[in-house]
């Protein structure tokens, strides 16, 4: 997976690029082929803002997280992604691995359903 680190109103210092590069390598353990992760930066005011944009085979993700400091909201959009990605897989893993319902179908002497009924 690529990795980049931008900033925005902001001089992205190297040990800032390290912990998000560092935080965002570990999403690679939920294996949906992610192509890029292009992390964003940005200062207004008293605001810290991350944002996060990931690109992969069948999907695309945008989310942003703000506060106070920048390493913390790099913690807390680490946690959304994470989250974010677990439905990801899930719902790939349920559409995939879909079990076929057994249905059993009885014969009886009832006219009335036409002669079957589902059991």
């Amino acid at each position: 997976m690529n990795i980049s680190v931008t900033g925005r109103h902001v001089s992205v210092t190297d040990p800032m690029k390290e912990y998000a590069r560092d935080k965002f390598s570990k999403i690679d353990k939920y294996e949906l082929r992610i192509n890029d992760a292009h992390v964003i930066m940005d200062v207004e005011k008293y605001r810290q803002k991350v944002e996060v944009n990931m690109n992969g085979p069948h999907f695309s993700l945008h989310l942003e997280e703000v506060s106070d400091d920048m390493y913390k909201s790099i913690d807390t959009l680490i946690d959304k992604v994470e989250q974010k990605l677990r439905r990801l897989k899930d719902k790939f893993h349920d559409r995939k691995n879909r079990p076929v319902k057994d249905i059993e179908i009885e014969y009886t002497e009832n006219q009335e359903n036409g002669g079957f009924t589902n059991g």
